[in-house]
């Protein structure tokens, strides 16, 4: 994860309506990556203007032997270094890996 900022990066999930650091971001991709191992991403569209990137994708995954798939899309935000220092992902709870697990680890 040292595309991020260490100090300044912040993730958002604006329809959860929640905010964290890279310290609890690091801690919910272990939660996917343990329980999603075979996760994987697929760009659909991608553009930038100036420091900020949008990124439209799916994620797709075997859960109890049912590929699964969903999209979303991640507004990022680089400061002057290119390094990302928020990200505003808009992602449908329901339908994403370990939802539950996520939402128990933030409180949502």
């Amino acid at each position: 994860m040292n595309i991020y900022h260490p100090d300044r990066f912040r993730m958002q999930l604006p329809p959860q309506r929640c905010s964290y650091n890279l310290k609890v971001a690091k801690e919910i991709e272990e939660i996917i990556m343990k329980e999603a191992p075979d996760r994987n991403m697929r760009i659909a569209m991608s553009y930038a203007k100036g420091n900020q990137v949008v990124v439209e994708a799916i994620m797709s995954w075997i859960e109890e032997g049912a590929l699964k798939e969903t999209p979303f899309m991640s507004f990022l935000l680089l400061d002057k270094d290119g390094l990302i220092i928020r990200e505003r992902r808009h992602i449908t709870m329901q339908n994403w890996p370990v939802a539950k697990k996520m939402k128990e680890r933030l409180g949502i």
